[in-house]
């Protein structure tokens, strides 16, 4: 029952507060709601930081979604010692980075906010997850080595199942503490998310960078229209149908 709960159920709760929650931040960034734009000059925890940082957080990103995406790869990259070591090694030496800088990040940006209140909470908490996220990794890293391997062949499964709405919950359920832990702060972060001052960056950011597209939609969609209004006018058999009288 645990673990249908933390790993079959929750995922699902998870993803459906992470995409209501970003919509509905995303609808107030576009009325322009004024709490939001206070904040958000004042919000770049997440994004923010010395390049340690940035490219710690960014290189556990992108070695997470490849483990999770191409395991084949990931195990068949792992069957040389040397090149596992080599990524196994990069893995630890990002997540320690990324540790590192989270200190600094938690104090400047989190700590010592003046945003909004409500927005303040979701950072501390944001902050305080990808606290226990990085440390539980770190320790897994430690205590049971070349989690690049087994993860491709335990987690990744699992994630996948996920996506088929077909939880193998026995596959997390069977795996340690530490694990456990480390995957279900995972998906407490994708939730809590949306409610950060650090969405309010990134979704002006994604806002700015379809703007165009929705301006070519919109224009396109205009000259469409009046296209169709004037096929509809030359088309029109009121003319031939209820001749003027000349």
């Amino acid at each position: 029952m645990k673990a249908e709960l933390l790993f079959g159920t929750w995922p699902y709760l998870a993803g459906a507060l992470f995409v209501v929650g970003s919509l509905i931040r995303f609808v107030l960034m576009r009325k322009g709601a004024r709490a939001n734009h206070r904040d958000l000059p004042k919000v770049p925890p997440a994004t923010s930081g010395n390049a340690a940082w940035r490219c710690g957080v960014l290189v556990l990103l992108l070695g997470h979604l490849a483990g999770l995406l191409l395991p084949g790869q990931i195990l068949a990259w792992n069957s040389v010692p040397l090149r596992l070591y080599v990524l196994e090694g990069i893995a630890f030496a990002a997540g320690a980075s990324a540790l590192a800088g989270w200190a600094g990040i938690f104090w400047r940006r989190v700590w010592r906010s003046a945003g909004q209140a409500a927005t303040q909470l979701a950072d501390v908490c944001f902050f305080s997850l990808l606290f226990t996220n990085l440390v539980s990794g770190l320790l897994t890293a430690i205590a049971y080595r070349w989690a690049s391997s087994w993860g491709a062949t335990t987690l990744a499964p699992y994630f996948s199942s996920i996506l088929k709405a077909l939880p193998a919950t026995a596959l997390p359920g069977r795996l340690p503490f530490l694990v456990q832990l480390h995957v279900f702060s995972a998906f407490v972060l994708l939730a809590v998310f949306p409610f950060t001052s650090a969405f309010l960056l990134v979704a002006a950011v994604a806002s700015r960078a379809i703007a165009p597209i929705f301006r070519q939609a919109r224009a396109i969609a205009t000259g469409g229209r009046a296209a169709l209004e004037g096929a509809v006018r030359r088309l029109d058999p009121a003319a031939w149908i209820w001749p003027e009288e000349e």
